[in-house]
């Protein structure tokens, strides 16, 4: 395992700024996680790192050392693709030897290697398959092992576990992490899908048009985050985000909120901002049926399992709350909401979160 080290890294494409500034340090061992929307510059990076295209600016460290001008195969990295990128014609075994073979090593060492991987990945009963006669799931633990058994210093996944569907996709999410805490390895992973960021990662980088919008722990990316943009972006169901004007009132300060058409009562410590325009941040989880400000006819119930999702309308606006699978309400009905004014995210009018 190694530490990876990346410095104020940009890249252009006809003029076009695809990275700006890009800076990340993914300690020996660590899973880091980059998330953004398609188009972001999140594959880019990864390539950057790689070696698989040459950034304009910046530099890229692996385990101290500076490798920004070397070639792949001498940056000590194995990536693994979204399209598996396997060998039709070959074995399982075949595929995960291949690697080693390019590297000239003896055989007996190359056969004690596969086996290991396989044994990891729960590819010992499929060693003589060809990739055809896998599952989807199965491929990409092949391709997986096949960066495995090279004992890289960085693993790079690039959208591994996007052509797979729901179900392989958790079962994966869940092999990925305990390979992790096996090897102890070094992961830069990354995705669109905020589920695996946040149940992969020890850190997340959120980018977005190319540029680093927050970087922290996966619970920090929820609870605090930097910007609209990452509060926007994280959390499924999405958080209700409600613009208005902060009066100061004699119960205390209040959002005048018109896209809602509610005064909506705000912590004590937003006393000073008496006059200015706000954005609130509500997670649906903080809200709860019963008498409150908030509400509005109920449109749509999206019903989840164990709990459901309430999509309420009002004034030119809507409000997603968080309930049980038990609630009785229906379409149609006004329902009225609460709000604990002590989980609320608070905005200024750059889109920045307010710290108290």
């Amino acid at each position: 395992m190694a530490e990876l080290r990346i410095e104020n890294l940009s890249k252009s494409y006809q003029g076009e700024r695809v990275l700006e500034g890009v800076s990340i340090q993914v300690p020996h061992g660590g899973f880091s996680v980059i998330l953004g929307p398609s188009g972001c510059g999140k594959s880019t990076l990864l390539r950057l790192v790689a070696g698989l295209d040459q950034q304009d600016q910046g530099a890229i460290f692996i385990d101290g050392r500076e490798v920004s001008a070397l070639p792949p195969k001498e940056r000590d990295v194995a990536m693994v693709f979204q399209s598996y990128a396997l060998y039709p014609h070959m074995s399982v075994a075949e595929n995960l030897a291949f690697p080693l073979k390019m590297r000239g090593m003896a055989k007996d060492s190359i056969s004690a290697k596969v086996r290991e991987a396989a044994r990891l990945l729960g590819l010992e009963q499929m060693l003589e398959r060809k990739p055809k006669e896998l599952s989807g799931g199965q491929r990409q633990r092949v391709a997986i092992g096949r960066a495995l058994v090279r004992e890289p210093a960085l693993f790079l996944f690039d959208e591994p576990l996007s052509n797979l569907d729901a179900q392989l996709r958790q079962g994966m999410r869940v092999e990925l992490t305990r390979l992790h805490e096996r090897l102890s390895a070094t992961m830069l992973y990354v995705t669109h899908d905020q589920v695996e960021a946040m149940t992969l990662a020890t850190e997340i980088m959120v980018l977005a048009q190319g540029k680093v919008q927050q970087i922290g722990a996966p619970r920090e990316i929820y609870d605090q985050p930097a910007n609209l943009f990452v509060a926007g972006f994280v959390g499924s169901p999405a958080i209700n985000l409600l613009q208005g004007m902060v009066r100061l009132e004699a119960e205390g300060p209040r959002l005048h909120c018109p896209q809602l058409d509610a005064n909506l009562p705000l912590p004590g410590k937003a006393a000073p901002l008496d006059g200015k325009r706000l954005t609130v941040g509500i997670r649906p989880e903080h809200l709860s049926l019963g008498p409150g400000p908030l509400g509005g006819e109920l449109e749509l119930i999206e019903r989840i399992g164990a709990e459901n999702i309430l999509h309420l309308r009002r004034a030119q606006s809507s409000l997603r709350v968080r309930v049980e699978a038990d609630c009785q309400a229906k379409a149609g009905e006004t329902l009225t909401v609460q709000t604990d004014p002590a989980a609320y995210l608070l905005f200024d009018e750059e889109g920045k979160r307010i710290a108290f």
